[in-house]
């Protein structure tokens, strides 16, 4: 299957795009995504521009891009890159948010970003409790029958490796175990 482009969406809906946006330059692709989406920046006279992300509105994967539409309209400011709108029209659902130039985390043993993405979320968790969605489904038992897997399989095998990995075992063990001790109390 072949990711669909910018020029795939309906005309009236790149018009629609480019006249709330007006984008200094032609859209951009952009690379990586979960979805078999159109993933454009538009970019801006400052430099930064926004991010196009749309699917079609029959496919499979529609309903994800509807539920982070409800998710971010309640966001408070500051926990992600801003949704500047979401609209569901000419066949597609299309999501626009302030662009942010950046790249996955390395999550591998030693990198330093680990520490970085631990912290990010440990932030998340205080900014985002209790949960700004009413009608988020609870998935905490869900959650923690997982975090008791990894826990057993990161406890099981912190003995095995080099220091750094030996390290990182660890660390990821004794946060399973507060997690879990949380859940469990």
């Amino acid at each position: 299957m072949t990711t669909p482009c910018w020029d795939d969406l309906p005309p009236a809906l790149r018009a629609l795009l480019l006249d709330r946006f007006t984008p200094t330059g032609p859209p951009e692709p952009v690379d990586g995504g979960f979805t078999p989406g159109v993933r454009v920046r538009l970019p801006s006279p400052s430099g930064g521009g926004v991010f196009v992300k749309a699917i079609r509105a029959d496919n499979a994967q529609a309903p994800m891009y509807r539920n982070e539409a409800t998710a971010n309209a309640v966001l408070p400011p500051g926990v992600g890159p801003r949704m500047l709108m979401s609209v569901e029209s000419h066949g597609w659902v299309t999501l626009v948010f302030e662009y942010v130039n950046g790249r996955h985390p390395e999550l591998s043993p030693g990198s330093p970003d680990v520490d970085a993405v631990m912290s990010a979320l440990g932030g998340l968790h205080e900014r985002l409790t209790p949960c700004p969605l009413a009608t988020a489904p609870d998935i905490t038992d869900a959650v923690t029958g997982f975090a008791h897997a990894l826990t057993d399989y990161w406890t099981g095998r912190a003995q095995q490796g080099g220091p750094a990995l030996r390290a990182y075992r660890a660390r990821a063990a004794k946060a399973g175990r507060a997690w879990t001790g949380h859940r469990t109390g």
